[in-house]
C-alpha cells in the first residue's frame, strides 16, 4: 500500500465494515480518531487518480570494456549491482491526476541496463468518474537466485551471489460527490465491487536457480459520508483535529475473483450539504494480478416518497423511489389507537 507521501507500507488487511448514520456514528467518533478520508471531505465535486509502480534489482550487470568485449560471463567483467530501495524515484514510476482521465505506471526490463536476466515487471492503472472508480494492480516475475561465476579467464576459481528482483504495484482511485437532499429522511446508497480474473507473468532469471516469490493482493472500497452543515471536532496523538460530522461509512475488501454488493443507509437533514468521499485503493506484490477495473460503482440510490436529491458534479445516478409499505400507515394507527385506550383505562383506574 503506498501512502500519499508515496511510501510503502504494510500490505492490505482484508475487512468488511458498515456504520449506520445518526447519534451511534457520532458517539464513534466523539473525540476519536479522525476518519481515513476526512481530508478529502469537500464542498466541490472531486475526481482524483494515483498509480505507482515499483521494481527493485540485486545482483549484477556487465561492464563494459575491450577486455570483454567477447563474453560477460566472468565476474571480471561484471560488478555487483543493487537498486532495491523502493523509495527511490530511480525505482519508481508515479504518477497522479485530479479530474476525468486514465493513467498508467509501469516498471520493465529495460529500467535496469546491463543486467541479463529477466527482472520483476510491474503496472498500474487507474480510472476515475463520479459513479465509477478504476483500478488495477500488476505485478510479476519477481524471483531470488543464485549467481555463479567464475572470477575470470585467467583465475579458474568461481564466487557466488544471491541476487533478487521484486515488483510491487498500486492504484488509487478516488471520488469526492456533495449530495444535497430537499426534505429530511433516509436514503440507501447502493454499491458493487467486482474483482475480475486476471493473469500477468514475466519471466525469472533465465539459465539460473531461481525460487519465485509468492505473491499476493487485492483492493478495498472505501466510502465514508461526511455532513458538511455539521462541524466535527478529533483527536489525534492528543491534537485536535476540526472536521465534519461523519454520518456514515462503509468498507469491502476483496483478493479473489467475484462480485460483492452491499448498501450504506444513511438518515439525512433536508438543505443540508453531504459530502460522500469513494474510494478504491488496489495493490499487488512480487508476483499477482488484480483487476478491479471498471467494476467499483455507485449502482442506485434508493430515496423516500417526495425526496429529491441534487448533486454538484451535475451526475444522474439511478434513482429508485421506495414506497411505504401499504401496511406500516395500518400498523402505525393501529399502535395509535391501543395507545388511547390504554390512557382511557389507566384515567379510569385513577378515578375510581
Amino acid at each position: 500500500m503506498f501512502s500519499d507521501s508515496g511510501n510503502v507500507v504494510a500490505p492490505l488487511i482484508a475487512s468488511a465494515l458498515l456504520t449506520v448514520a445518526g447519534a451511534a456514528a457520532q458517539a464513534e467518533t466523539l473525540g476519536g480518531r479522525p476518519p481515513s478520508l476526512l481530508e478529502y471531505a469537500s464542498a466541490e465535486a472531486q475526481l482524483y487518480n494515483r498509480v505507482l509502480a515499483i521494481s527493485t534489482y540485486d545482483g549484477s550487470r556487465r561492464v563494459p570494456s575491450l577486455q570483454c568485449n567477447e563474453s560477460f560471463a566472468f565476474w571480471s567483467c561484471r560488478e555487483e549491482f543493487t537498486a532495491d530501495d523502493v523509495n527511490d524515484p530511480g525505482n519508481r514510476d508515479e504518477k497522479e491526476l485530479a479530474g476525468v482521465g486514465t493513467i498508467s505506471a509501469r516498471r520493465d526490463a529495460s529500467d535496469f541496463p546491463l543486467t541479463d536476466f529477466g527482472q520483476a515487471e510491474s503496472v498500474a492503472r487507474a480510472s476515475t468518474r463520479f459513479g465509477q472508480l478504476r483500478a488495477e494492480a500488476y505485478a510479476g516475475g519477481s524471483y531470488t537466485w543464485e549467481e555463479t561465476r567464475v572470477l575470470s579467464s585467467e583465475v579458474p576459481g568461481t564466487r557466488t551471489i544471491t541476487g533478487a528482483s521484486t515488483a510491487f504495484a498500486f492504484a488509487t482511485s478516488r471520488a469526492t460527490e456533495v449530495l444535497t437532499p430537499t426534505a429530511d429522511g433516509s436514503i440507501t446508497l447502493q454499491f458493487s465491487l467486482t474483482q475480475h480474473p486476471a493473469t500477468f507473468f514475466v519471466g525469472g532469471p533465465g539459465g539460473l536457480p531461481n525460487q519465485p516469490l509468492e505473491g499476493f493482493g487485492g483492493g478495498v472500497l472505501d466510502v465514508q459520508v461526511f455532513n458538511l452543515d455539521s462541524p466535527f471536532l478529533y483527536f489525534r496523538q492528543e491534537q485536535e483535529v476540526e472536521g465534519f460530522e461523519l454520518v456514515g461509512s462503509a468498507s469491502e475488501f476483496r483478493e479473489t475473483p467475484g462480485a460483492t454488493f452491499f448498501d450504506l443507509t444513511l438518515n439525512l437533514v433536508g438543505g443540508q450539504r453531504y459530502s460522500i468521499v469513494s474510494q478504491l485503493f488496489v495493490e499487488a506484490q512480487f508476483d499477482a494480478a488484480i483487476d478491479f477495473f471498471g467494476t467499483a460503482s455507485l449502482d442506485r440510490i434508493l430515496i423516500e416518497p417526495g425526496q429529491a436529491l441534487s448533486f454538484a458534479s451535475g451526475t444522474e445516478y439511478a434513482t429508485s423511489v421506495v414506497p411505504v409499505p401499504a401496511a406500516l400507515p395500518m400498523l402505525l394507527g393501529g399502535l395509535g389507537l391501543l395507545g388511547v385506550v390504554a390512557r382511557r383505562r389507566m384515567g379510569a383506574l385513577t378515578a375510581a
